[in-house]
This record gives structure tokens, C-alpha cells and sequence, in this order.
């Protein structure tokens, strides 16, 4: 084992797909700091074997988590905010934003939910109230593709033009960028501490 502490450490993740932050983002700190930050996480996690340990619900701790579905402290505030009797045109804007803020984790909660009782249900388990059904049925081609042209011709195919995404595959990068531009999506509602650059508004400039 070494016994030579670094001074500074610096910590870079590169993440060039990554929608809603810097590609390139890096961290510093000194041993002390690091040491302080690995002690606290080692602790967290042995906490969570403990008997009765207290279930904290958050974006993070349950992002992945495979117990979302019967998690009670999850449940709770889930049902806080479905429970909440308000109206938009009055209710002050500190909780409707605190309802945008637990959004993800509510929809995280019920399709978490469904895939659970989906999974007992497949597994022949009874439930009051509930019953598998068949999906939606949709309508397909019942020959070989080689089959259906010489019966019906050239007519079941379209010509259409392919994404930049696709015709870099193809083309390269290089030859695709330059014929490429960028198009701005509808707004769209975020968090007020994300990183995502805010949409500009002009407000009505007519005037009477």
C-alpha cells in the first residue's frame, strides 16, 4: 500500500450525451475532504441493513431502487400529493411547485406499482379488484415481405428522408454537419436550480 496522500484530486466525468448538464464536468478536492465523503457513504450504507431503519423518499435513493412499489415512506408522500385539494387559479405557487418538484417521483411510483401487480398477476396470483386483460390488438402483414411485393407491388413501400442522427451512420459526421440545424423544441417546465438554459419570453408588446 501506498502511504503518499495526494494533495489535490480532481474527479472528471465525461458525459457528451448527457441532456441536462456540461459534457465535460470535474470535481476537486484534498484527501481530508475525500476521506470525510467516503467515511459519511460507508456509514449510509451500513444504516440500511439495520432493523426498522427509517425509509427516506427521494429522487435519488429512488431512482433505482427495487422496492418503490411497496415502499410505505414513498407510498406516503405520494398520497400526500394526490390527496391535495387545490385549484391552479388559487392555490399559491409554493405548492404547485413543490408538486412539480415530487412529479418524476410520483410517476416513478405508479409505474412502479402497475409492473408490480402486472409481474404477480403473470404469475397466476389472484388480486381483489384487478385482472390481467389482452393488450390492444394491432393488425400485421400475415406474409414474408418477398411474398407481399410480388402480390401487391412496389406501392407498400415510401421513400423518406432519414434523421441527421441516421445519415451521420452513414455519411460521417463531417460530410452530415454542415447541412445540418438546430431546432428549438416547445418550452418546457424545469426546476428553477436546473442547469437548462432559460426560455426567453416576450411578453404581448401591443398596446391599446
Amino acid at each position: 500500500k501506498f502511504r503518499i496522500r495526494p494533495k489535490q484530486i480532481h474527479i472528471v466525468i465525461v458525459q457528451p450525451r448527457f441532456p441536462n448538464a456540461k459534457p465535460v464536468r470535474s470535481w476537486s478536492c484534498n484527501y481530508e475532504e475525500l476521506f470525510d465523503f467516503a467515511t459519511k457513504l460507508l456509514l449510509a450504507a451500513k444504516a440500511t441493513a439495520i432493523p426498522n431503519a427509517p425509509l427516506v423518499a427521494g429522487d435519488v435513493q429512488c431512482r433505482f431502487c427495487n422496492a418503490k412499489a411497496i415502499c410505505p415512506a414513498l407510498k406516503a408522500e405520494t398520497t400526500a400529493i394526490a390527496i391535495r385539494d387545490f385549484a391552479p387559479l388559487t392555490t399559491e405557487d409554493s405548492i404547485l411547485v413543490e408538486v412539480i418538484q415530487k412529479e418524476k417521483r410520483v410517476r416513478e411510483y405508479l409505474s412502479a406499482v402497475r409492473d408490480h401487480l402486472v409481474e404477480r398477476l403473470r404469475k397466476g396470483e389472484k388480486i381483489d379488484g384487478l385482472k390481467l386483460v389482452n393488450g390492444r390488438r394491432t393488425r400485421a402483414w400475415g406474409l414474408p415481405e418477398s411474398k407481399l411485393v410480388r402480390k401487391l407491388g412496389s406501392a407498400l413501400y415510401q421513400r423518406k428522408l432519414i434523421s441527421p442522427a441516421q445519415a451521420e451512420k452513414k455519411l460521417g459526421k463531417d460530410k452530415v454537419n454542415k447541412f445540418v440545424t438546430w431546432v428549438e423544441g416547445p418550452p418546457n417546465l424545469a426546476l428553477a436550480d436546473s442547469r437548462t438554459e432559460e426560455h426567453e419570453v416576450f411578453p404581448d408588446m401591443d398596446t391599446e
